[in-house]
């Protein structure tokens, strides 16, 4: 992978481009795969590190990570260094990330913690937060969304 990135890539891609891909390869791909022989890693192996890395990564950077081995396994194939390109069964996880316009509510515990921590006051009387009330305003008026 490091001769693909080095030889293959970076004559290709802009200065800031190619850091990108490198910084995807050397923190989200060689530790995690860096270990094993190119030509043993199996679509099974990929596909559980993809699953697992989707639990902690944003789905871009899991995206960079997915494009990144295809292509370089796409390069083995056709230099005949594999037989088969193990990506061609391999899934990228589902985007999971929050998106604008996604509602999510507190639950009753949540909104009892927001109200304690709004109204909370130092030991000379003087409220911690100036706007506390205007929190437990708005969690009143609904437009801070509650489970029903």
């Amino acid at each position: 992978m490091d001769n693909w990135l080095n030889k293959t890539k970076k004559p290709k891609l802009k200065p800031s481009s190619f850091d990108r891909l490198e910084n995807t390869c050397v923190h989200q791909i060689y530790p995690f795969l860096g270990f094993k022989q190119f030509t043993q890693i199996t679509d099974d192996e990929i596909q559980e590190f993809l699953n697992d890395r989707s639990e902690i990564i944003s789905h871009s950077s899991l995206k960079k990570v997915f494009d990144a081995l295809n292509a370089v396994y796409k390069i083995a194939v056709s230099r005949k260094h594999i037989d088969a390109n193990p990506m061609g069964t391999v899934t990228l996880p589902e985007d999971n990330d929050v998106k604008d316009g996604d509602v999510f509510f507190f639950s009753e515990e949540q909104i009892k913690a927001i109200k304690q921590e709004a109204v909370r006051k130092y030991k000379t009387g003087k409220s911690v937060y100036r706007l506390g009330w205007g929190f437990i305003l708005i969690l009143n008026t609904g437009k801070i969304g509650r489970a029903h």
